[in-house]
Parts: structure tokens; C-alpha cells; sequence
């Protein structure tokens, strides 16, 4: 027989999968950042349109990757920050009933 509860994400599982998710997305940011200051800088001209690229990317398609991973990693922080949304309010409140005191 199989409870209701089993179809329900646990909240550690959840914010595990959100944490890795971040990881994740932090890492290609910084990877197609690199990408795009280091192997594909703007401003080259010629050098730089179509004929360049980094692993079958051209630079326009390393920045709407590095666009949408963005947005991506945005929502996922904004989950993670209302899943801990009673904790940033308590502490929120303790520290400025503490900085009154």
C-alpha cells in the first residue's frame, strides 16, 4: 500500500537537489564566464564572428547560455531563500532587536 507521503519530495531531499543545483549552475557560470572574457573577448572584429569558436559554440551562443544559466541559478536562489524563509525572518529579528538593545 503506498501512503501519500510517498509521492511528497522530503525537504532535505529538496534542498539537496536545490544546493546541487546551485553548484552546478555557479560552476558553469563561472566556466562560460571565463569562456567569454578569456577565449571569446568582444570587440575582436573579424577575429571573433563566426569562424571562432569554443567546443562547436560560437560567442553568441556562449552568451545566451551564460543568460539563461543565470536566470536559472536567480530562480533556484529565490526557492532557497523561501524554503529558509522562516529561519531569515527569525534571524532577521534577532538581530535587530539586538542591535536596539
Amino acid at each position: 500500500m503506498v501512503t501519500e507521503t510517498a509521492h511528497v519530495v522530503r525537504r532535505g531531499t529538496l534542498l539537496f537537489w536545490l544546493a546541487a543545483s546551485a553548484a552546478a549552475l555557479t560552476l558553469f557560470e563561472l566556466v562560460s564566464g571565463m569562456i567569454l572574457w578569456l577565449a571569446l573577448p568582444a570587440g575582436q572584429g573579424w577575429r571573433f564572428s563566426r569562424a571562432f569558436t569554443v567546443w562547436g559554440l560560437e560567442r553568441h551562443s556562449w552568451i545566451t547560455l551564460h543568460n539563461w544559466a543565470a536566470l536559472l541559478l536567480t530562480a533556484v536562489i529565490v526557492v532557497h531563500v523561501a524554503l529558509h524563509w522562516k529561519w531569515v525572518a527569525r534571524q532577521t529579528r534577532a538581530y535587530l532587536v539586538g542591535a536596539v538593545r
